[in-house]
């Protein structure tokens, strides 16, 4: 975490996000689910971020079937 450069496909999404949304489903009026909410703009308070379900959709197949615990890590930005 923090080592590399790495790029990313995302949403830039118009609205609030907010401190405990990171993880969150990103949802289409539709119902269907675009991405991961990731982040919110340091600039711009109705500004948030959404990695897109191709960027995601293998991490969470993977996950789907594991049952092994992990570290969740330390943040280090």
């Amino acid at each position: 975490y923090g080592r590399n450069d790495v790029t990313r496909e995302v949403y830039e999404l118009r609205s609030q996000v907010t401190q405990g949304e990171s993880g969150g489903p990103f949802v289409l009026p539709n119902g269907r689910v675009a991405g991961v909410v990731f982040a919110a703009s340091t600039t711009d308070s109705g500004r948030g971020f959404a990695l897109t379900g191709a960027e995601v959709v293998d991490e969470v197949n993977a996950g789907i079937s594991s049952s092994e615990q992990v570290s969740t890590g330390r943040c280090t930005r």
